[in-house]
């Protein structure tokens, strides 16, 4: 069964936050692949407030998927990333309500950096 994985950005966020875990999961998912393994391994998916482009602090633009709002279902992992943008999300009650439903559907939780500050 294929586990999801949701990494939340944040506009002015750190992209190595996101990219980094992306790619790991998506390596094992692809090694997976090559061994013609039974579990297909991650599903990642990025989200934000609100889906669309969201840009990082270098300047690019990562899209979402889906809002936070939109995320449904059952999450094996729920990834906050950091960066400027997490410290200023940390003061917005509407994404800490979003990121607290998300987590409480999660088997697990984790934060890149100052990500922590929201989770």
């Amino acid at each position: 069964m294929e586990r999801r994985i949701a990494i939340v950005i944040f506009e002015d966020g750190q992209s190595l936050d996101v990219v980094g875990p992306y790619e790991v999961f998506a390596g094992a998912r692809e090694a997976q692949a090559r061994r013609r393994a039974k579990d297909p391994g991650y599903a990642v998916e990025v989200v934000a407030a609100r889906r669309g482009p969201v840009r990082q602090s270098s300047g690019l633009e990562l899209g979402a998927a889906r809002g936070l709002g939109e995320l449904r279902g059952r999450l094996d992992t729920l990834i906050v990333a950091g960066g400027a943008g997490a410290r200023r999300a940390a003061g917005d009650p509407e994404v800490l309500r979003a990121v607290a439903a998300a987590a409480r559907r999660s088997r697990r939780r984790a934060s890149v950096c100052t990500g922590a500050f929201v989770l």
